[in-house]
């Protein structure tokens, strides 16, 4: 998995949405070449989780994800692909409340 493309869609999600901050940690590693990783997206004022997603860094496989009011109907498995859909979530979300 490309971490440099993670992080800068992260970022740009953050550019976007500028009351919202994103941190990663790892949430498992099993010594033999699988690492997990916890991605938690918040909101700033008022602090709060907004999502998180669990995902494997070898390949990007998705195991756990759940973002405020996004309900896809065909879950991303790859966390490039789901990242992009929340980027799209928040800008159509912004969108329809500006109308």
């Amino acid at each position: 998995m490309d971490e440099i493309t993670l992080i800068n869609l992260l970022n740009k999600l953050v550019e976007e949405q500028p009351q919202t901050t994103w941190s990663i940690k790892c949430h498992y590693q099993d010594g033999m070449g699988t690492t997990t990783l916890e991605v938690r997206i918040l909101d700033t004022h008022p602090e709060s989780l907004r999502g998180k997603i669990i995902f494997q860094m070898e390949n990007g496989k998705i195991s756990f994800f759940k973002y405020h009011g996004f309900h896809p109907a065909v879950t991303p498995e790859h966390i490039t692909d789901l990242i992009l859909d929340i980027i799209n979530y928040e800008r159509a979300h912004q969108l329809a409340l500006s109308n």
